[in-house]
């Protein structure tokens, strides 16, 4: 990893610590600048807003810049320590090494104005043509459907098969590339370790919250969903 400050004025002068991979922290850099942030926005949500950097100029892949606003008043307190862009980054990494995808991290940013609401920068690779996972799935029919929400089952027992649990835990947070629709790739990627015990309380809460905002499902379909997940989780 490569450390280094930056100055930008985004909506007043900013200073940033930026810790990138050293062999593209010439190219988070150089994205990185004054104008990107004057530029409208691909996607705003209530606490950030995902710029696009492109990396045509240095002959390297295309970025997304995820800029986060503070979400609570601990954000003020921990921004230095673990702000949001850096639980990203370093939960990203873990996803990986699970055997998970997910938006390649490339590097993370930290506002050094304590009183800003500005909080932190997470920088990862650009999907070109990724689609929310119900976008994508509710186009299809039923048992083409199945197939994906065993997939999404099977990546949460893995995660929950190393005691681990993303924090941020619904469809809307799991993406899909057209090009190539085999493969999950999972976003807002917050990690928490969770133990034994702990992880059997869940085992029943994340339903209700993966089932939300599905209405493209019959009770079938979820019924399906269900007893996939905790016929893996019962192996666990």
């Amino acid at each position: 990893m490569k450390t280094y400050f930056l100055f930008v004025r985004y909506p007043s002068l900013q200073l940033w610590l930026v810790r990138a991979c050293k062999d593209l922290a010439p190219l988070v850099q150089s994205a990185l600048n004054p104008s990107l942030f004057e530029e409208k926005p691909l996607f705003t949500t209530p606490f950030a807003q995902l710029f696009f950097a492109s990396g045509k100029e240095s002959n390297s892949f295309d970025l997304l810049i995820k800029h986060i606003r503070v979400q609570r008043a601990a954000d003020y307190v921990r921004r230095v320590v673990f702000c949001q862009g850096k639980r990203e980054f370093l939960s990203s990494y873990k996803m990986m090494e699970l055997g998970l995808k997910c938006p390649e991290p490339v590097g993370y940013a930290i506002n050094l104005n304590p009183f800003s609401r500005l909080d932190s920068l997470f920088i990862c690779g650009f999907l070109p043509d990724a689609v929310h996972f119900s976008e994508y799935v509710s186009k299809l029919n039923e048992p083409d459907r199945l197939i994906y929400l065993k997939m999404v089952a099977r990546d949460i027992s893995l995660m929950f098969s190393n005691n681990v649990l993303h924090k941020d835990l619904h469809l809307k947070n799991i993406l899909i590339c057209t090009s190539d629709p085999s493969h999950l790739y999972w976003i807002d990627n917050d990690l928490r370790s969770i133990t034994e015990r702990k992880l059997l309380k869940y085992k029943e809460a994340i339903i209700p919250r993966l089932m939300r905002n599905v209405p493209f499902c019959s009770d079938k379909e979820k019924k399906f969903f269900i007893e996939e997940l905790f016929s893996l989780l019962s192996t666990k």
